[in-house]
């Protein structure tokens, strides 16, 4: 049956506002995770770190919660600009003034570029006990694997979700969390990695967040942060795909290697007090790796050791049968007590909860055998002395603290504390 001139013009106008429709729908699901152009009412934090100025960076969102870069920089690149954190200091801190309210979910959107995959912090709230390393709320590596904390309203329920990926390093990821009340999702580069079906019931986030902070205050993330977003429900798998399709374009960066540190190698230790039987928690040390000062070449064949471990390498000086000093040229040398120059390289403590001498023995001989000549003057003594070839011991003695006493060069106080300016070493009353 031929259509009639009305059904005619009925269809065209129907073909008309079909592509529209579809064009007004695809507007809305691009608009729905929030491009930059049309802004998601769902997003409560957005922070784009090519735009930084004076250490802070602006929240998009409405709620206008500005970041604080402390210890960062800002690099620039072609396709924008990112913050490279330099594992030992540098960190962000989002105060928080208008309150992180999560009503029907939360999401979080990250792309960064890690360079290490030790156990650490990437966003979120750190947990309250400083002895746990999963944070309250948030994104963490442990054992190179992303960890998602999302906490619910009931005390304890605080699923935990890990990815099943291991974490790349040296190239730029997109890391999605999301949470929905019924389970919990992680997406890497815009698919699904890992899922948990735990149901929980939202709550406002208290807190500070936080990129970068391990345990207490420290500062161990070393890696670069391109963008992050916050939102307060969860985004659906189309939406973590559409948005990782429309930002990547900002972080297609190739593969590289980490960038040579201006700070030395770092690494994190951990202490946890002064005794094995110390009580106190353990805590996070920034430190550095001696391979990574600069001009630095290890030895292709190790050096040959004295009993004491001085250097034989070297010509003998006069063996007098105790540790001495002696200047040689223009540098002052310790001299061991058969004669041979010796470079001290010890641990503070080398303690056991026992008096077990097998311990010692072995002890001993592992030391010796990573390099060590010399244990600190906090050590088990006694057990140490009475290996078979123990190491030098030091021992304490206050003789700089009895001179700065003496020539009024120390007040009242603790330890170097107490010193006026610094230790008077170099003193020449004192030589």
């Amino acid at each position: 049956m031929t259509p009639s001139r009305r059904q005619s013009v009925a269809l065209q106008v129907m073909n008309f506002k079909l592509p529209v429709f579809l064009l007004l729908l695809g507007l809305v699901a691009t608009s729905i995770a929030g491009d930059g152009d049309g802004m998601d009412c769902s997003l409560i934090g957005f922070w784009r770190f090519d735009g930084a100025k004076d250490s802070v960076v602006a929240d998009h969102s409405p709620l206008g919660n500005d970041a604080k870069i402390v210890q960062g920089e800002i690099h620039k690149d072609g396709r924008g600009g990112y913050l490279a954190l330099d594992g030992i200091e540098g960190k962000v801190v989002i105060p928080g003034r208008s309150p992180f309210q999560l009503k029907q979910g939360s999401s979080i959107s990250l792309w960064t570029r890690l360079y290490e995959t030790r156990t650490t912090h990437l966003f979120g709230i750190r947990n309250r006990n400083e002895d746990w390393i999963t944070p309250d709320f948030g994104l963490a590596v442990v054992s190179g694997h992303v960890l998602f904390a999302q906490p619910g309203a009931a005390k304890g329920d605080s699923p935990l979700l890990m990815s099943k990926s291991v974490v790349p390093t040296g190239r730029w990821l997109h890391l999605v969390a999301t949470a929905d009340g019924e389970g919990q999702h992680l997406y890497f580069d815009g698919c699904l990695d890992a899922e948990v079906a735990h149901p929980i019931t939202f709550t406002p986030l208290g807190g500070p967040l936080q990129i970068g902070v391990n345990h207490g205050p420290i500062a161990n993330l070393r890696a670069d942060i391109g963008e992050l977003r916050l939102y307060d429900r969860a985004l659906t798998g189309e939406e973590v795909a559409a948005l990782f399709k429309t930002s990547r374009a900002n972080f297609s960066l190739p593969d590289q290697p980490a960038p040579p540190s201006d700070r030395d190698h770092k690494t994190t230790v951990e202490t946890h007090g002064t005794t094995p039987a110390d009580s106190k928690p353990w805590v996070s040390r920034p430190s550095r790796w001696l391979e990574g000062l600069d001009g630095f070449r290890p030895p292709e064949v190790r050096p040959t050791l004295s009993r004491f471990g001085g250097c034989m390498d070297f010509p003998r000086e006069q063996a007098t049968g105790f540790f001495r000093t002696q200047r040689i040229g223009d540098r002052w040398w310790l001299i061991d007590p058969d004669g041979w120059r010796f470079f001290s390289i010890g641990l503070n403590a080398v303690r056991n909860k026992k008096d077990d001498p097998a311990w010692a023995e072995s002890t001993t001989e592992m030391l010796r055998h990573n390099g060590f000549n010399t244990t600190g003057m906090w050590s088990n003594e006694k057990l140490l002395r009475a290996v078979k070839e123990p190491l030098a011991l030091v021992e304490r003695k206050d003789f700089i603290a009895d001179f700065a006493r003496k020539e009024r060069l120390m007040v009242s106080g603790k330890g170097s504390q107490g010193f006026i300016g610094v230790d008077p070493v170099f003193e020449p009353a004192g030589a």
